[in-house]
Formats: C-alpha cells, structure tokens, sequence
C-alpha cells in the first residue's frame, strides 16, 4: 500500500508542482495552498511505509483538494486565459492607480476598480475570467479617454505658446538654429506624445505652459537685446494678497517706479 500511494503521489507531485510554479510566475493568490500540499506531499512519499499509510489516511481529503485545484488551474491557465489576467493586473496597477486618484471619480467606474482588485486577490480567481477582463477592459478605457482629454489640454496650450513665440517681434530675425533651440521643448509638448508618463505629469506639463512661454521668449528678447533685457516677476509686488483699491494702487506705483527706474537705465523690460 505504501509503495503505491508512493508511485500515485510522484506522478501527481511533477504537476501540483507545475501550478504552484506558474502561479509565483505571474503574481497568482492561491500558491501558499499548493505549496503546502506539496510540502505534504514530499513528507508522505521520505517517511517510513506506517507513516506514509498513516499520514495520507489523516490527510487524503487535504490533498485530494489540492489536486483539483491544481487540476482546475491547468485547465484555466493556459496562454489566453494568462494573458487575460497579465493584462487585468497591468490595469490595476497603472490605470485603476491613477484612475483612484481622479477627483469625482464616476461611481460605477469606483466599483469597478474594487471588484477587479478583489476578484485578482480571490483563489477562485480562475472562475471569473470573463468578468475580470470585462472589468479591466471598462477601467482601461476610461483610462484612455482621460489620457487623450488631458494630452489634448496641453497640446492646445503649447501650440498656443508657440504662437506667441513665434509672433514676437524680432523672432523672424533669429537664426534658424536659434529659433529651434528656443521652440523646441515647446514642440515637443505640443504634439500627443504619451509615452509611459503618469496623467499628473502630463497636467503638470500642461500648467506649466505659461511659465515655459515665458522663458522662451525671455530667452528670444536676451538674444536680441542681449544686457539690456531685465525680468520683472510681477508676483512680488502684490506678495500677502490685495483686499482694497488702496492697497491695489500703492502696488501698482511701486511697480511703476521699479519699471521706470529700469527704463531710465535705458534697459528693456520682461514682465513675468
């Protein structure tokens, strides 16, 4: 008896075995159940023939759910179904991620996040295919349709600062070394390039159109004017906030007198 539950549990040992590997492979919840099954496995098999009957006995019903599971799991994973949840766990960590993050987020899209997360995190994963890559599927997109609002932001904002870039006066007078140097970073934002960036970088990129416009066209007025080009951020003049008109006026004349101090220099002003 002990030499063929010996013989039985080698030949189902290659395959559970098989499972547990593929389930560490690709981050699959159920592998602590196998391993432990084919730790009971390997005890029953080394001990003495008393011990081997004795302890598939006690733990024959323990091990013949282990290799159903391991049975069902063969059946249900192989190459499509794999790619099913690959895909499903590149959803949850990346777009469901940021998708969290969203203000206002739709309350079905909320629901569907947590469903796929706890559905990915259950052993019977292998039993709800169809609905984790319906739930994935639906997070993706509404990742996607965000991505593309928030590319086309920016690129409405970049391609109107180029527009202001390139209306300045003394632009046409550049080189056209130096006009590629100065409108390239704003080019580059200006297209729909995603890349692998995160939507708060692109909306960080976004917001930071006015001030990137600004630099370059400070840099356009420094290659024309050279010296005599000074930056005033206009910012520092209404530091703590402005409440009443006096307030506003007394800002607005200590403004006036630093412009007019450089204009007696003789300097040409950038207001930012």
């Amino acid at each position: 008896m002990a030499l063929e539950i010996r013989k039985e549990l080698e030949q189902r040992e290659s395959e559970l075995q098989r499972v547990h590997t593929l389930l560490v492979r690709h981050s699959l919840p159920g592998e602590a159940k196998l391993q432990e099954a084919l730790e009971l496995v390997r005890d029953i098999r080394s001990g003495q023939e008393a011990h081997t009957v004795q302890a598939f006995r006690s733990e024959f019903r323990k091990l013949k759910d282990a290799f159903e599971r391991a049975g069902h799991l063969a059946q249900n994973l192989l190459e499509p179904q794999l790619f099913v949840l690959q895909k499903a766990q590149k959803t949850t960590k990346e777009a469901w991620a940021v998708l969290q993050q969203e203000p206002d987020l739709d309350l079905e899209l909320q629901e569907c996040g947590k469903a796929l997360e706890d559905k990915l995190g259950r052993d019977s994963f292998f039993r709800d295919l169809p609905e984790i890559e319906r739930l994935a599927g639906k997070l993706q997109a509404a990742f996607e349709t965000i991505q593309q609002q928030v590319v086309g932001e920016r690129t409405s904002a970049y391609t109107e600062a180029l527009h202001q870039l390139q209306t300045m006066p003394g632009w046409s007078d550049l080189e056209e070394e130096q006009r590629n140097t100065i409108a390239g970073p704003l080019n580059r934002l200006a297209t729909s390039y995603t890349s692998d960036i995160s939507i708060s970088q692109i909306r960080a990129e976004r917001d930071a159109s006015e001030t990137k416009t600004r630099e370059a066209q400070a840099k356009v007025l420094q290659l024309l004017e050279g010296e005599r080009v000074v930056s005033l951020r206009v910012s520092q003049f209404f530091q703590g906030g402005i409440e009443t008109e006096e307030q506003l006026e007394a800002a607005i004349e200590v403004l006036r007198q630093a412009c007019a101090r450089h204009i007696a220099s003789g300097k040409r002003i950038l207001l930012q």
